[in-house]
């Protein structure tokens, strides 16, 4: 994927984030926070990463269920 699509996909997501309620899981936030202290180009510390996790535990959070996952799918293939 190039600069530009990875770009758009990050404008995006912005978007959408700010556009709606934005909620998320206990799995996401997990994810995010070894993506970003361990897979990252540019990794942050364990309490930058714990303060966003922190922050976004704050916003409503869902249980992960096999309806949940194939409804993101489904929106993941648009």
């Amino acid at each position: 994927m190039g600069k530009e699509e990875e770009e758009a996909k990050r404008a995006r997501a912005n978007e959408l984030i700010r556009a709606s309620d934005f909620g998320t899981s206990g799995q996401v936030l997990q994810e995010f926070y070894t993506a970003v202290t361990r897979k990252s180009g540019s990794p942050l510390t364990p309490d930058e990463a714990f303060a966003w996790v922190e922050h976004f535990a704050k916003l409503p959070c869902v249980s992960i269920d096999a309806l949940l996952v194939i409804k993101a799918i489904r929106i993941a293939e648009r």
